[in-house]
């Protein structure tokens, strides 16, 4: 289902963001069962004897959502610029 879900994620143009959205689900969430799926699948082809760790190409996670908690920011004395808050998910 993962890589179904993926693709057709990919096949319609839609950012994880969007998908989390739709699905109910911060994108977090849905970006780390990605990424566990990926280590998962590879994990298990190493078991399988069906690859080697050397020999695997290196796969990662190709979206990134910054995440700032505001009220950690404050208390520190760090103020978050306006470029860093239109782009990243704000913690309260």
């Amino acid at each position: 289902m993962f890589t179904r879900l993926r693709d057709l994620r990919e096949d319609h143009d839609l950012k994880q963001e969007t998908l989390a959205a739709e699905l109910g689900i911060r994108q977090t969430t849905y970006s780390k069962y990605e990424l566990g799926k990926i280590a998962g699948d590879m994990g298990a082809d190493i078991l399988d004897g069906k690859s080697k760790p050397e020999n695997m190409a290196i796969r990662y996670q190709q979206q990134f959502k910054a995440m700032v908690n505001a009220k950690t920011a404050k208390e520190i004395g760090i103020q978050i610029p306006d470029s860093v808050k239109s782009k990243a998910e704000i913690i309260q």
